[in-house]
């Protein structure tokens, strides 16, 4: 689910991360620049590779997935599932919480006929069902999973008949 607070998260932490200011650049000698490139170098390349991985983490949470080619790292494929259920753990609030949700999620969504919406909400909702665990991790999922799956099947319940959540649901 891609939302502002992913790219809000994806740029304070590029931000934040690292800095091309340095008010004290030219002021070294001839090593100490050499010195200073090189660190520039390296600074660069370390921060065009999390934005990189920031831009895989946003980009995984349209289909909630890690891409194939991401396998090859166990420490970045365990922060980006992490990222994803924590992107996920709006689905496992409380009853009243999740048809706030999922009410402005159709709100999002407005510009979508509605019975066109409720269908493939419905589809994509019940993917998530047919996965073993929606959640990742382990202590995630401990926490979230049930109220997790109690509220997706509510909610394809819900539009199954042409329901739309919302708050004063009960």
């Amino acid at each position: 689910m891609f939302t502002s607070s992913n790219v809000t998260f994806a740029f304070a932490l590029s931000s934040s991360s690292f800095s091309s200011s340095n008010p004290l650049k030219g002021m070294h000698s001839t090593a100490s620049t050499k010195s200073n490139t090189t660190t520039t170098t390296t600074t660069n390349t370390t921060a065009n590779e999390l934005v990189n991985r920031i831009e895989t983490y946003i980009i995984a949470t349209k289909t909630h997935s890690a891409p194939s080619n991401y396998n090859n790292n166990k420490h970045y494929k365990y922060y980006l599932h992490l990222f994803l259920d924590i992107d996920m753990s709006v689905l496992g609030k409380t009853s009243l919480a999740y048809d706030a949700y999922a009410y402005a999620i159709r709100q999002e969504y407005a510009f979508v006929p509605h019975d066109v919406y409720c269908t493939k909400r419905a589809d994509i909702l019940e993917s998530f069902l047919q996965r073993d665990y929606i959640f990742d991790n382990v202590v995630m999922r401990g926490v979230l999973e049930g109220q997790c799956r109690d509220n997706l099947k509510r909610e394809i319940g819900f539009l199954r008949k042409g329901v739309i959540p919302c708050m004063d649901m009960k």
